[in-house]
């Protein structure tokens, strides 16, 4: 954090809150962000109804991360963000990504000339799954999109 570019992970693989993004500010911040479920219509154009579930053999495939639901599934307590089916899901974990970046953004920008850049993962994606990416393989954005844009105004 004190020299150099961070590609900080500790909000993600390290489960560390959301918050202690406001702690972590390096010089130039190379690569962080948090998952989120594609748009429910993304969903739509590669599975059945049989397939919206998380468990679903199809969900599985269609998810960037061994852990990645279970990962999201803890930073949802972490967060109290409630779910109750898998339309819930997709808005929780929208919410869940809109929050991170935007905690992470505010940070970076607001530490006095501190932190000199921020590149989020990711931007877009090569295939319709639950990723990183803030507008989905489809082209269609995800929650998270409008915040970044925001936060970077």
């Amino acid at each position: 954090m004190t020299h150099g570019d961070s590609h900080y992970w500790g909000m993600w693989w390290g489960m560390d809150s959301i918050q202690n993004m406001q702690k972590k500010i390096p010089r130039f911040m190379s690569e962080y962000g948090m998952q989120a479920m594609p748009n429910m219509g993304s969903i739509l154009q590669f599975t059945i109804n049989a397939d919206l579930d998380t468990a679903s053999a199809v969900m599985k495939l269609h998810q960037k991360h061994p852990t990645g639901y279970s990962t999201l599934h803890k930073y949802l307590l972490m967060e109290k963000l409630a779910v109750n089916n898998f339309t819930s899901f997709i808005e929780a974990t929208q919410e869940l990504q809109s929050r991170a970046l935007q905690t992470a953004i505010q940070a970076q920008r607001n530490s006095n000339g501190r932190c000199m850049g921020s590149l989020l993962w990711q931007f877009n994606d090569c295939w319709p799954v639950c990723s990183w990416s803030i507008i989905d393989y489809y082209g269609r954005k995800k929650k998270g999109f409008e915040v970044v844009k925001h936060a970077f105004e």
